[in-house]
């Protein structure tokens, strides 16, 4: 099934206008390209995220659903566009941002192979979403016991294309500056074909997205109107001060461009820092009166030459409570995603001054962190980094980076661990040592652990569970449960 759309193309078009209203205000739209390289996808490529295409359409197309013929139950291959709209995003998009003719013909495809992979980006949205439909409509989902209806969650499906820029995957997307070769009708003829085919593929709108300059708003516009396009568009422009496109052509320069495009039914800024967001809505909306997208990114900088967004230490980035804040909560967050936007934000909080007084925690945090997502060298890593900085251990380091050790059985880090809890004075702390006693005894060493525990001034109900859990993996039960009986014998 398809979600049918009326697009009336007079200049006063209420085709976006209407949809808002069905979602009733406004519209979520999805993030393809971060949600594909967290299932696995490498997207270090000119492709981009349409080497998915190539390579593996089952992770955008998001969910193939299964019959598993032994039990009647469907069994679902997470994937990425259904995840999205099982999340209650309202408009999917396809993996279509770096998929020129022109690119796919570098790889040693044809001109005709290409073509099929851009209209296969829109194909595996639109699949996407009928799978989705399909299921609500068999009551899978149920809200307030009505079974989802089209109506109640409507959804486009919005076929992307990027830049010029991104087709060169030079990083001169993110600044707008082709060279003066590269003229209007040059950026007409390169997008052309793509958007002829996308046009005709079945997706609901084109979104032209990561627009960096003037120019190349003003070829899209043209190419809209040259081609006769007869689906609804969207610009959405981004930029790196909150003033203007990152080619430093004022943004209401720009967006003017799409208020005077008949087919442009929003405008809007994507990959841009959320603190540029508000001032540049505000622009925009002095030149035009239709509806605002965005979608920004986490705060980054794109470096063109690492090839990779790297955390700057503009605005609230240079604020050591607020980076504080981040890496704590990042690091809880348990992802190992969440965990590497943690370490990046550590580095640009470890250069600035006066920082030194909330370091030793933002360590622990880190090493915490890592252990939990079974990143347990990096645990280990952290706290080695940690004494090359001066930064002096504390009686929640030592719990921290041993559960590391116990959890990736870690002897030897282990076992030098304990001398440095002796060393610094870390000896009768009861937290330490129960710490001591698991590590020991995950590692099986548990006749090290039983030295702690008969050395240790006091005990706690931790401590003879350690050890007690410690016999019981290496099979020695009777020690295990004579020990339980000491302990009850002792009042613990």
């Amino acid at each position: 099934m398809v979600l049918e759309t009326v697009v009336d193309h007079h200049p006063n078009s209420s085709f976006m206008t209407s949809f808002l209203r069905q979602c009733g205000g406004y519209a979520v739209i999805d993030g393809l390209a971060t949600e594909l390289e967290r299932h696995g996808a490498d997207l270090n490529d000119p492709l981009w995220s349409a080497k998915c295409l190539i390579n593996s359409p089952h992770l955008i197309r998001s969910k193939l659903y299964m019959q598993a013929s032994s039990a009647n139950m469907n069994v679902a291959c997470k994937q990425v566009h259904l995840d999205y709209l099982e999340a209650g995003a309202n408009i999917i998009i396809s993996a279509s941002y770096q998929a020129t003719l022109q690119g796919f013909e570098a790889k040693g495809l044809s001109r005709k192979e290409g073509e099929a992979l851009l209209e296969k980006s829109v194909k595996i949205a639109c699949e996407a979403r009928d799978i989705y439909y399909d299921r609500a409509t068999k009551g899978s989902w149920d809200i307030s016991g009505d079974v989802l209806t089209r109506q109640q969650h409507p959804v486009l499906v919005a076929a992307s294309v990027g830049s010029y820029g991104a087709y060169l995957a030079d990083g001169s997307e993110y600044s707008g500056i082709y060279g003066d070769n590269i003229g209007l009708e040059t950026l007409k003829d390169f997008h052309r074909r793509r958007v002829q085919v996308l046009a005709e593929s079945g997706a609901d709108l084109i979104a032209f997205e990561t627009i960096p300059n003037k120019l190349e708003a003003k070829a899209y516009a043209e190419l809209l109107e040259e081609e006769a396009v007869n689906i609804p568009a969207w610009f959405s422009f981004s930029s790196k001060d909150g003033i203007n496109a990152v080619s430093g052509d004022p943004i209401q320069d720009c967006a003017l461009i799409a208020d005077s495009c008949e087919q442009v039914v929003a405008v809007g800024v994507n990959c841009t820092p959320p603190r540029f967001i508000h001032g540049l809505i505000q622009s925009i909306q002095t030149v035009t009166a239709k509806p605002i997208l965005v979608y920004p990114n986490s705060g980054e900088t794109y470096d063109a030459s690492r090839k990779e967004w790297v955390f700057t230490k503009h605005g609230l980035m240079g604020d050591a409570a607020v980076l504080t804040k981040l890496i704590d909560k990042y690091s809880q967050m348990g992802s190992s995603e969440s965990l590497e936007y943690a370490q990046k934000a550590f580095k640009i909080f470890k250069n600035i001054r006066d920082c030194r007084s909330s370091i030793i925690y933002l360590y622990n945090s880190l090493i915490r962190g890592s252990s939990s997502v079974g990143a347990f060298d990096e645990a280990v890593l952290l706290y080695v980094d940690m004494l090359f900085e001066g930064v002096a251990p504390d009686n929640y380091t030592y719990p921290f980076v041993l559960s590391a050790c116990a959890k990736g059985l870690r002897l030897s880090e282990g076992v030098q661990l304990h001398g440095s809890v002796v060393k610094m004075g870390f000896h009768s702390d009861i937290f330490v040592l129960n710490s001591l006693i698991y590590c020991y005894g995950e590692c099986g060493e548990i006749d090290r652990a039983r030295k702690v525990f008969d050395e240790m001034c006091e005990r706690n109900v931790v401590s003879w569970t350690s050890l007690i859990c410690g016999y019981a993996r290496r099979e020695r039960h009777k020690e295990a449960v004579s020990l339980f009986f000491k302990m009850v014998e002792e009042g613990n």
